[in-house]
C-alpha cells in the first residue's frame, strides 16, 4: 500500500507540546499549512445520501454512435447512461461466443457483457433503451432469436444453448430473478457463471454453448439480496447509476438516426461468427503494454479494497479486454469496410480503460458503499464524524485508532480506514520523515479544513434533482 501519496513543502514548527503517537495523546501536531488547494469533499460519508457520480464519458465512444446516443437520450428525456448500456448490451447479445478477443494463446474474452441500469421509478430506463430493443427486435426477425423475456429465464440455459452465439436476457426489472437466484442449486449457479465466460472452463457442449449477456434493470434498494446473497455474480456487473440530467425541451431537439444505427448493428451481427468459429480480434503489441499499465494498476488497488469491491475489481482486466473489443466493433461498423475488423491497439485499450477507471468503477463502489457498505467504510464513517466534532488540523494514525475509533481496530485497520478517508478528500498525508520535536515518526494527516463546515449539507444529488459535476469523486 502507498504510504505517502503525494509529497508536498511543509515547514515543520515547534510545538511546544508534541503528540506522543504511543500514548495517543489528544496534542494537534504544528505544522504549517501546507498551501494546496483541497478538492470538493466526498460527502457520503458524512451524510446518508450517495456522492455525486460521473456522467457518461460519451467522448469515449467511436464518433459514429456518439450524436446517435445524445440524439437518442435527448428524445427521451433520459440518462445517456441508460442508452449508452444498451448500445453495449445490443452489441454483447449479437456477438456473445461469436466474437472473442485474444489477449494470448491461453487468454481469450468473449463479448459477453452483465450490465444492471440502477434508478428509481420513472428514471428513464426503458424510455433511454427502447429504441435499441426496436433494432434488435428487427434484427431477430432476419436471425436466430438472440433476446430472451422474463419468461425464459429459467430455462436460459436451454435457450442460449440453441443459439450457436449464446443470447441476450433482457429484463426491465432484476428484483425478482435474485431471489430465484439464492434458491437455485449449485448446478444452476455454476451454468450461470459458465455463461458469463461462454462456457471456456467447461467440458461438455451444452454448457460451451451457453453464452449469455444480461442487460437487467433494478432500484437501488433492490441491490442489497444480490450483493448479500450473490456477490460472485454481483461481481461481474457493470453498473450504471446516473443522476437525473439536466432539462431539455423536446421541441428542436434532434430525433436519431435509428436506420443508420440499425444498418450498423446488422453488419457486426453479420461479420460475427460462433464459438466454435469465432470473429477474434487480436490485441496487438502496443494494445498488450497498455494493457499492463492498466492491470498494474488494478493490481496496486486491489490491495486497498475488500469484500464486493475487491471481487469486482478483480473482475477488471477481463471486463475492460470485453469493453475494448465492443469499442473496437462499433467504430468497424461504421467505416463501410468490407474487411473485418483490424487490430486492438493502444488506443483502443485505453479508452476501454478510461471508462471502467473513470466511469464504471465509481458507479460499482457508490453502490457497493451505500448499499452494502464494508466494516472500513462503516468505520470510516465513524472516523469522518469524530474529526468534524473535534475541528482538529492534524490526526495521527494513533489518534484514530484510540479515539476516533475506541481501538476496535489495529494500526492496519487504521490504515484501511484513513485511505478511505483520504479517498473522499478529508484527509491527506503528510511526508515520511516528519516528527514531531524530539520524537520518533509518526504517520501523520492533514484535515481538511472544509470538514468543519460540512454540518448539514443539503442533499444535492439525488433528492435535488439536480446534476453532478462533470468529474466523478475524488480516488
Amino acid at each position: 500500500m502507498p504510504k505517502s501519496p503525494r509529497r508536498f513543502a511543509a515547514r515543520f514548527v515547534r510545538d511546544p507540546a508534541p503528540p506522543d503517537d504511543a500514548s495517543g495523546a489528544s496534542h494537534t501536531v504544528g505544522y504549517a499549512p501546507s498551501g494546496q488547494k483541497w478538492p470538493e469533499i466526498d460527502a457520503s460519508l458524512l451524510e446518508e445520501r450517495r456522492s455525486a457520480l460521473p456522467p457518461f464519458p460519451v467522448d469515449l465512444m467511436p464518433s459514429p454512435w456518439r450524436a446517435w446516443l445524445s440524439d437518442t437520450a435527448a428524445s427521451a428525456c433520459a440518462p445517456i447512461d441508460y442508452a449508452a448500456q444498451a448500445l453495449f448490451g445490443a452489441v454483447s447479445g449479437l456477438c456473445g461466443a461469436g466474437a472473442s478477443v485474444r489477449v494470448t494463446a491461453a487468454w481469450q474474452e468473449p463479448l459477453v457483457l452483465w450490465q444492471l441500469a440502477v434508478g428509481r421509478v420513472s428514471s428513464g430506463r426503458s424510455p433511454a433503451r427502447a429504441s435499441t430493443r426496436r433494432m434488435l427486435a428487427t434484427v431477430e426477425e432476419e436471425m436466430l432469436a438472440i433476446v430472451v423475456n422474463d419468461d425464459q429465464v429459467h430455462r436460459i440455459d436451454e435457450v442460449a444453448a440453441a443459439n450457436a452465439r449464446g443470447c441476450l436476457l433482457w429484463r426491465d426489472e432484476a428484483g425478482d430473478w435474485f431471489t430465484c437466484l439464492k434458491a437455485e442449486d449449485d448446478r444452476r449457479r455454476r451454468l450461470w457463471l459458465q455463461s458469463w465466460s461462454a462456457g471456456s472452463s467447461a467440458p461438455t457442449v451444452v454448457a460451451e454453448s451457453a453464452a449469455v449477456s444480461i442487460l437487467g434493470a433494478a432500484q437501488p434498494e433492490q441491490l442489497g439480496r444480490l450483493f448479500q446473497d450473490a456477490e460472485d455474480l454481483a461481481a461481474r456487473y457493470l453498473y450504471a447509476w446516473p443522476h437525473q440530467p439536466p432539462f431539455r425541451p423536446v421541441v428542436g431537439s434532434p430525433s436519431p438516426d435509428d436506420g443508420e444505427a440499425l444498418g450498423r448493428l446488422r453488419r457486426i451481427a453479420r461479420k460475427a461468427g460462433t464459438i466454435r468459429d469465432p470473429l477474434v480480434l487480436l490485441v496487438d503489441e502496443r494494445g498488450l503494454g497498455a494493457l499492463d499499465t492498466f492491470m498494474a494498476k488494478v493490481h496496486a488497488a486491489l490491495r486497498e479494497a475488500e469484500g464486493l469491491e475487491e471481487a469486482w475489481l478483480g473482475k477488471g482486466r477481463g471486463t475492460v479486454v470485453r469493453l475494448a473489443g465492443i469499442l473496437e466493433l462499433l467504430d468497424w461498423s461504421a467505416t463501410g469496410s468490407s474487411g473485418p475488423p483490424g487490430h486492438i491497439g493502444r488506443e483502443r485499450i485505453e479508452e476501454a480503460a478510461a471508462l471502467w477507471e473513470n466511469y464504471f468503477r465509481p458507479h460499482a463502489t457508490g453502490l457497493f458503499m451505500r448499499t452494502a457498505p464494508t466494516t472500513t467504510e462503516v468505520q470510516a464513517r465513524r472516523a469522518a464524524r469524530w474529526l468534524r466534532s473535534k475541528g482538529m488540523t492534524y490526526v495521527t494514525r494513533e489518534q484514530v485508532r484510540r479515539e476516533g475509533l475506541s481501538r476496535t481496530v489495529n494500526a492496519s485497520g487504521a490504515d484501511q480506514v484513513l485511505y478511505r478517508l483520504r479517498s473522499a478528500n478529508i484527509v491527506r498525508q503528510m511526508p515520511d520523515g516528519w516528527r514531531a520535536t524530539g520524537g520518533r515518526p509518526t504517520n501523520i494527516w492533514e484535515v481538511n479544513p472544509a470538514l468543519t463546515h460540512t454540518e448539514g449539507l443539503p442533499e444535492r444529488a439525488e433528492r435535488a434533482e439536480t446534476s453532478p459535476p462533470p468529474s466523478g469523486p475524488g480516488k
